[in-house]
């Protein structure tokens, strides 16, 4: 299980900080091997998809719930097979689907596909898209393998907390403890 988000791609120049898009991937994870290039990108589709600056408007909608908008959220992958948000998912709904698998109910991962979660006893399977049945695949995990993958995400988040601290103090003079907390209020950790 993986934290991540789909990069909005915005003009290089527009926050003045430095960032690279890759040419490789779209889907950035926020883990313990995440970069200070990863952490640009974060914060500038966070910025550049709700139209804000890198000011305290910025830190103060990191605070509130539901106010910021960026596709991502946590991608599951077993034997080959991948199954991650999909569209209009919300990085920061990562959490309610954890919370969801805790009490056996299924969450809302996005649409198109409609990824959905199955439990029966003590086993959970993750399908790929509720809608299409003829190319349906799944991930099929115990309750423990889920709270194992759970504290391992939470293990990543930290160490990826560390690095976006490090990111913040060389790239935001203004207030860097404030948009730190709001970062962790925003990613819900």
């Amino acid at each position: 299980m993986k934290l991540g988000f789909e990069i909005y791609y915005f003009d290089e120049n527009t926050f003045g900080f430095e960032v690279t898009f890759p040419k490789d991937k779209s889907f950035v994870v926020l883990d313990g091997s995440a970069s200070e290039n990863d952490v640009a990108l974060l914060i500038g589709s966070l910025l550049a998809l709700n139209e804000l600056n890198l000011d305290g408007k910025f830190i103060d909608a990191l605070h509130k719930e539901d106010e910021l908008a960026l596709v991502g959220g946590l991608s599951f992958e077993k034997e080959n097979t991948i199954i991650g948000p999909s569209c209009c998912a919300d990085l920061q709904d990562w959490k309610e689907i954890v919370e969801g698998v805790h009490s056996k109910k299924t969450s809302w991962m996005g649409h198109d596909p409609d990824p959905w979660f199955e439990f029966s006893d003590n086993d959970i399977t993750l399908w790929s898209d509720e809608a299409d049945s003829k190319n349906l695949s799944c991930i099929k995990f115990s309750q423990s393998e889920f709270e194992k993958m759970a504290i391992e995400l939470d293990l990543e988040l930290s160490q990826c907390l560390s690095l976006i601290e490090v990111w913040i103090n060389k790239n935001y003079e203004d207030a860097p403890i404030e948009l730190y907390n709001g970062i962790k209020d925003y990613l819900r950790c």
